[in-house]
C-alpha cells in the first residue's frame, strides 16, 4: 500500500496500485468510514496524488469493513466543524469529478449522507444486494451537501429526484439500479470482483480514449457543479445553526433516533 503521510501506522485512506488501476479504500471501519476531518483530509490528499499520475486509467473507491461510508462525523459536527467538513467535501467531490480518469464506487453496505454524495460523484457505481443508499440528511434536520441535490436529478430524472429529496427513503440496490443510481449489482460476496472486472474493462482501452471520454463528459459539468455546491453549502451552513440540527446531532451521539416537533 502507498500510505498518506498523516498517520503512518494506521492511515485513514489506503491507496494501492495494480497495473494501471488505483484502488482507494476508506480505512476507518471502526467508525464505519464516517467522513471525519482526518479521513476527509487524507482522501483529498490521495485524490490530488492520483491527478498527478498520467499512467493511470481507472480508480476504484470502496470502504473497509461493513460499510462504504456513513457520511459526516457527528462528533465533528458537535465540535463546530461543519463548515470545515463541507469545504473538504466540496474539494473531494470536485477532485473525483474533475479527475482525468474514471472512478468506480464499489458500494459495500451502506452509503449514507455525504457517503452517498461521495458514491454519486464517481463515474460508475457497483453495488451488492445488501447495499443501501441513504440520503439521511433529514434525519438530523440538515440539507444536502456534496452535490447530492445536483447529482440526483441528472441520474434519476427530475421527477424521481423530487420525491427522493422530499421523502429521503433508504434505497436498496435493486431500486437504486432502477433509478440509474447504480450501474451494476454484483452477486453476494462478489462486489470487489465485479468492480475490478469493470475497472479492467476500462483499463483495456487506450489511455487517450479513456481520458478524453472522461474529460468530455465532465467538462460541461464541473463549473456548474462547483457553483451548485457553493449554494448547497450555504443552505447547509444555515441548517447547522438551527436548534433541530443541534438536538438531532446530540441525539445521534447518544444512539437515539432524533425527532422533530
Amino acid at each position: 500500500y502507498f500510505m498518506t503521510n498523516n498517520t503512518a501506522d494506521s492511515p485513514a485512506v489506503l491507496l494501492e496500485r495494480r497495473g494501471s488501476i488505483a484502488y482507494v479504500t476508506l480505512n476507518q471501519p471502526e467508525n464505519r468510514n464516517t467522513l471525519s476531518r482526518h479521513l476527509a483530509t487524507e482522501l483529498r490528499d490521495v485524490l490530488n496524488r492520483l491527478h498527478e499520475d498520467d499512467t493511470l486509467k481507472a480508480a476504484v473507491l470502496t470502504g473497509a469493513g461493513q460499510d462504504f461510508s456513513l457520511g459526516g462525523s457527528y462528533d465533528d459536527f458537535a465540535e463546530g466543524m461543519s463548515r470545515d467538513l463541507a469545504r473538504l467535501l466540496e474539494d473531494i467531490i470536485l477532485g473525483i469529478v474533475a479527475a482525468p480518469i474514471p472512478f468506480i464506487a464499489a458500494i459495500n453496505g451502506q452509503a449514507a449522507g455525504a457517503g452517498m454524495s461521495l458514491a454519486l460523484a464517481c463515474d460508475l457505481r457497483v453495488a451488492e444486494p445488501r447495499t443501501k443508499l441513504n440520503i439521511a440528511y433529514g434525519m438530523i434536520g440538515a440539507s444536502t451537501d456534496g452535490g447530492m441535490s445536483w447529482f440526483l436529478p441528472r441520474y434519476a430524472g427530475f421527477s424521481a429526484a423530487t420525491e427522493l429529496l422530499y421523502t429521503q427513503p433508504v434505497l436498496r440496490a435493486a431500486r437504486a439500479q432502477e433509478l440509474s443510481l447504480v450501474h451494476r449489482v454484483s452477486e453476494p460476496g462478489e462486489l470487489n470482483a465485479c468492480a475490478e472486472q469493470l475497472a479492467e474493462q476500462i483499463a483495456g482501452s487506450a489511455s487517450h480514449t479513456v481520458r478524453a471520454a472522461k474529460s468530455m463528459l465532465a467538462a460541461r459539468y464541473v463549473v456548474e457543479l462547483e457553483e451548485h455546491m457553493h449554494a448547497e453549502h450555504e443552505f447547509f451552513a444555515r441548517g447547522v445553526l438551527t436548534e433541530d440540527f443541534r438536538n438531532a446531532v446530540h441525539a445521534m451521539q447518544r444512539g437515539e433516533i432524533p425527532s422533530f416537533d
